[in-house]
């Protein structure tokens, strides 16, 4: 399959990239600037200040100071679109029957206008690299690659793994997973323990080049200091919390939460006014007592039975929710607005009359949703057939069989480790679901080419 291919990669020169750089960015030039979201404001702050917040990796911030030039926020899109691209590139020429200019730029078209690809590469967050990071890691464990390939898919999975934390847990759960897969013969017969430990080495890396980078920009060694935030406001979610609360405190146990435990509201992570986390110091005054009740929590088999429940209810309901989300407003007294006033002065112009920031109804995101939607369930279809029927076994080279599966398999870690550490928004898996369609749409591609071939 890869010879087949590798002859007619010479004909996708950058220019080809950077048009479909372009295409990917679609939404972002139809709105008439980035997309953006209310941790935006804080990745601004933490690249120009160097120093790293408490909820999100340094890395993103840097990556979107530094692509901007300092000058412009549209470039970041730009540069999203271009790693998209190249991602798309070596995606198409690992797994595709036939690679030409037409087909690459066809695909960029496709992934635009049917799915949410452009949507996130157009957005001011790391949401965009995380299929960058999932397909990467489909790409080290089933394509056969050369030196170079190998170096340079490498590179971008370890800089897409950097900048969010869940990759970091999806990188080591992969791992796990496919150390744990090892026991059975058939993983043995097309997985090697060379392929699990350069997954590995990739995680060690990104949780260590993590750890440096907040060493040099912060002074200490740290990482994910939100996650008793999270994981608490999660357990309230699914109603744990309040569960081990109403038994704890009458108990004897003094934690401050005790004293809300009948008031707690709807939004415990982001309610700055009615949250006993903002009422009783913030994320880090409530760290330790916070971890205290997690591993409380962790010791009583009731709750732990139930965690496990919830979680996998979460699970199955993130996997299937991926519509995109109602598109937040920035106003002149809003933190990313002052973000972009200091930092990129020459844009608030461009930045207040956007249509996010004003005409919303004109951006026709409900047809995209129905769009990606109908070629989901359609991939969901062709992921039966892949499975069940011998036509679709031999039509399918055995190697994009594996690779397509590990994507499903990345999807549904992706939903577990979203909803198991921070929580259930549409985002977390629409991120990601134009992978496995793409992936879906080469196995029909597969077939067809099957189907058209000359009979003996």
């Amino acid at each position: 399959m890869t010879n087949q291919l590798n002859s007619s990669n010479n004909k996708l020169h950058w220019p080809w990239i950077l048009a479909a750089a372009l295409i990917l960015g679609y939404w972002c030039w139809f709105n008439g600037y980035p997309f953006f979201f209310p941790d935006t404001g804080a990745y601004i702050k933490g690249g120009f200040s160097g120093v790293p917040g408490s909820s999100r990796p340094l890395t993103y911030g840097l990556f979107l100071r530094h692509t901007s030039l300092k000058d412009s926020l549209m470039w970041v899109v730009f540069a999203q679109g271009i790693l998209t691209a190249i991602f798309l590139r070596q995606w198409l020429r690992q797994y595709s029957p036939k690679l030409s200019p037409a087909i690459f730029i066809g695909s960029a078209i496709f992934l635009t206008y049917c799915t949410h690809a452009s949507y996130y590469v157009s957005f001011l967050l790391a949401d965009c690299f995380t299929p960058i990071f999932y397909g990467c890691i489909v790409l080290l464990l089933t394509a056969k690659m050369d030196h170079w390939q190998l170096v340079g898919i490498g590179l971008l999975a370890w800089l897409s793994m950097m900048m969010h934390y869940s990759h970091l847990m999806v990188g080591l759960a992969m791992a796990v997973l496919m150390a744990l897969g090892m026991i059975l013969p058939l993983v043995r017969t097309w997985m090697s323990w060379k392929r699990i430990g350069l997954i590995c080495l990739l995680t060690a890396a990104g949780w260590g080049g993590i750890l440096v980078m907040h060493r040099i920009g912060g002074g200490k060694w740290t990482m994910m200091q939100a996650s008793h935030v999270y994981s608490i406001s999660r357990l309230h979610e699914v109603g744990i919390l309040k569960q081990y609360l109403d038994k704890a405190c009458p108990a004897g146990k003094n934690w401050s939460l005790c004293h809300y435990r009948d008031s707690l509201p709807e939004n415990l992570l982001w309610d700055t006014k009615t949250s006993p986390i903002y009422l009783t110091g913030g994320w880090d005054a409530t760290k330790d007592e916070y971890n205290a009740i997690l591993k409380d929590i962790a010791k009583q088999p009731k709750l732990v039975k139930r965690m496990v429940i919830e979680s996998l209810n979460g699970t199955v309901k993130q996997f299937f929710f991926f519509t995109t989300e109602k598109l937040f407003y920035n106003g002149k007294g809003e933190m990313l607005y002052r973000q972009v006033h200091k930092y990129y002065p020459n844009e608030v112009q461009a930045f207040q009359f956007s249509h996010q920031n004003g005409l919303q109804e004109l951006l026709p995101l409900n047809g995209l949703n129905q769009r990606q939607l109908f070629f989901f369930f359609l991939s969901l279809l062709v992921a039966v057939l892949m499975a069940s029927s011998e036509k679709w076994k031999l039509a399918v080279p055995v190697e994009f069989r594996r690779a397509f599966f590990l994507v499903l398999i990345l999807l549904v870690i992706n939903a577990m480790v979203s909803s198991i550490f921070s929580t259930i928004v549409p985002r977390y898996q629409g991120r990601v679901v134009w992978l496995f369609i793409l992936s879906a749409g080469l196995a029909a591609a597969w077939r067809l080419k099957h189907e058209l071939a000359p009979k003996e």
